[in-house]
């Protein structure tokens, strides 16, 4: 049986749009639509996205590297469940997971529960980054060996896709 499982990278810019800051509801609703594409396909669909529409690392002196890398975190996790209710809106069965306990907007990091969610054409987000903080939150999620990887290492297929849309 052959699974199609892409993850895709988005900017937390590329949700500003034209505003730059904050959310474009018509870009999210478009990369909504054109995420439910692939997932009408049957294709599943991992998420990260970054949290550059809120904050792009340590912008004052005054306030500790860890912390500033911590509000970050929490960016990821902002955009994650805005555009979760942007899909859902859309049409589709969406779950976020964090690497911390985050309240009941998200769920623990399960790799079972995560591969569950895949095959039952859930769209999954990752938010929060790998939880250490001063490391680069969405980046890390995707590209380093983390907890997050530990759930791509298992798909089936090495034709895993990892596209990072940004703005224009």
């Amino acid at each position: 049986m052959k699974t199609n499982r892409v993850l895709l990278k988005l900017s937390g810019e590329a949700l500003a749009g034209p505003k730059k800051t904050g959310f474009d509801e018509d870009t999210v609703r478009e990369v909504a639509r054109q995420v439910k594409i692939s997932v009408d396909q049957g294709v599943q669909v991992g998420i990260v996205i970054g949290g550059g529409n809120f904050w792009r690392g340590r912008t004052s002196s005054a306030i500790d590297r860890t912390k500033a890398d911590q509000i970050g975190m929490l960016a990821t996790v902002m955009n994650c469940i805005y555009v979760s209710e942007i899909f859902r809106a859309e049409g589709m069965k969406t779950q976020i997971f964090t690497p911390f306990l985050c309240g009941s907007m998200t769920e623990l990091f399960s790799k079972d529960k995560a591969n569950r969610c895949f095959e039952e054409g859930t769209v999954v987000f990752f938010a929060g980054g790998r939880d250490t903080p001063t490391s680069p939150r969405t980046r890390g999620s995707c590209c380093a060996p983390s907890r997050w990887m530990r759930t791509a290492s298992c798909w089936p297929s090495p034709s895993t896709a990892s596209t990072t849309a940004t703005p224009s």
